[in-house]
């Protein structure tokens, strides 16, 4: 463990991330490759974990080791997230995530879709988090359950990541959409690129 945390802040600050993301203990445990005993020991203060567990909790809560481990009054965060600075994720054949709020995520996360035409990401779930979509260009359709929405610039859609969905867009242009959650989601679905 590293020696500016100690272990009763590091917990909370576990368990406070945890509940803003709505997840259980048990659904941690199993994101991060941890038993759930081990989560709660170290939110109560009883164990320290290792560097490598740190990592893995760290990714679960989608949170950098750093955000986990720094003293926020002593680091001051930027505002602002440079177009060029955004971190992403590749998302299905030829798409891409970006994270447009800052790090770590507080109350509210933002993400920009650029989804490429042709391209299909389907059948989401996961955790209980509130999105608003909003179609910035192209077209496109989201799938919420059972239902289907053709979508175009300008329109909005709202729905969970509880609920099953999914996006494509069968047109030739890109399908761009701004999707802001509360509270933040569990991690972005796959490796984060800086």
């Amino acid at each position: 463990m590293l020696q500016t945390e100690s272990a009763g802040s590091l917990g909370l600050k576990i368990r406070t991330f945890r509940k803003m993301r709505k997840l259980t203990v048990r659904r941690l445990a199993d994101d991060s490759a941890t038993s759930a005993s081990m989560i709660s020991q170290i939110e109560n203060g009883k164990a320290s974990p290792g560097l490598a567990t740190m990592v893995r909790i760290a990714k679960a809560l989608g949170l950098s080791l750093g955000d986990l481990v720094s003293d926020e009054e002593a680091a001051p965060r930027s505002r602002v997230v440079r177009k060029e600075e955004r971190s992403f994720v590749e998302w299905g054949e030829a798409s891409k995530k970006y994270l447009i709020t800052p790090r770590p995520f507080q109350h509210v996360e933002a993400y920009e879709l650029d989804l490429a035409p042709g391209d299909q990401i389907d059948d989401l779930t996961y955790g209980d988090t509130s999105i608003l979509l909003v179609v910035t260009g192209g077209q496109g359709t989201v799938r919420v359950n059972d239902e289907f929405f053709d979508l175009r610039e300008g329109d909005s859609l709202s729905f969970t990541t509880s609920e099953t969905h999914g996006f494509a867009n069968p047109g030739n242009t890109p399908f761009r959409a701004l999707f802001v959650l509360t509270p933040p989601a569990i991690p972005l679905n796959g490796p984060v690129q800086d």
